[in-house]
């Protein structure tokens, strides 16, 4: 039960309605995947993948017909399910001046879209499942050669020019039209190339771009995609990364679902309820370049 003074302060706190505390409110990464398994269920979705193949030199006229079938692979990714719920008592929406059900369901939707983010950050640097002719499945952590060199550093204009190389070299590009590639930063890696010459010289980059706007959108080949959501590794350097279009395959259904409802078993309270079923894996070792970069504190 609310008191007189528990009203007053409900109602001077909340006089100018609400608003939400700063927070990432869209998925930033979505674009950059492909969101078109080959084959889902309620547990699992595939990507079927053709490897590489090449012509052999003619043995002779009238000879045997090669059999030179590319090799088939398959990745596998979880479906996993994700729900949020609250619950808004009558008795004390009426204390409120203004009513907060509309805010705390674009507050769940922000976490809907940072969730996505997080579990397509998990699928590039984590493990990768794939699915083996014989029904078993092996696990692939992303290999070392995707790796730069850390060089006790930031970010710097050397290991975005070398996850280029990696990337260009795989020819990742080659078969997706319109294909892009994104690097995957956090706000300590632009102070650091905001203090690197490389990265700021007329020299190197032409017109200073990253210096007249204080942010980068797309320099050195690449999107540049800021997330706070970037986990450290065991030496708590931050896992940046390079990936190319595609490089993590997504399956998200396209909204959270939302529903509305009375619960009978506790006073009739109005009950908000989202679920969103969603799942990531990474699709190709080589379109995904892991840029670890320590931190330094801000002087």
């Amino acid at each position: 039960m609310l008191t007189d003074t528990d009203r007053i302060s409900f109602q001077d706190k909340y006089r100018r309605d609400y608003m939400l505390l700063s927070q990432q409110m869209t998925a930033r990464l979505v674009p950059y995947c492909d969101p078109e398994p080959e084959a889902i269920d309620a547990r699992y979705f595939w990507f079927d993948f053709i490897g590489k193949t090449a012509p052999r030199e003619k043995q002779g006229f009238g000879g045997p017909t090669p059999n030179m079938n590319p090799q088939h692979s398959r990745i596998r990714g979880n479906v996993v399910p994700y729900e949020w719920g609250g619950s808004f008592d009558e008795a004390q929406l009426r204390t409120l001046v203004s009513n907060p059900q509309a805010k705390h369901k674009m507050a769940a939707m922000a976490g809907f879209k940072r969730k996505q983010d997080s579990i397509i950050i998990t699928a590039a640097l984590g493990t990768r499942v794939s699915y083996n002719a014989d029904g078993t499945t092996t696990d692939n952590a992303l290999p070392a050669a995707q790796l730069i060199a850390h060089g006790s550093a930031g970010m710097t204009f050397d290991k975005v020019r070398g996850a280029k190389r990696l990337l260009d070299a795989a020819e990742v590009l080659e078969n997706t039209p319109g294909g892009k590639y994104v690097m995957v930063y956090t706000a300590a890696q632009a102070w650091d190339l905001l203090a690197e010459a490389k990265a700021t010289s007329r020299d190197y980059v032409g017109p200073a771009e990253i210096l007249v706007a204080g942010e980068m959108t797309h320099w050195m080949g690449f999107d540049w995609v800021r997330s706070e959501l970037l986990p450290v590794d065991g030496s708590s350097r931050r896992r940046c990364f390079a990936m190319a279009t595609g490089g993590v395959g997504l399956f998200s259904e396209l909204e959270p679902r939302v529903n509305i409802g009375r619960d009978p078993s506790s006073s009739f309270i109005e009950r908000l309820m989202l679920d969103q079923n969603m799942g990531a894996t990474r699709t190709e070792d080589v379109k995904v370049v892991e840029v670890p970069c320590v931190e330094t504190a801000v002087t």
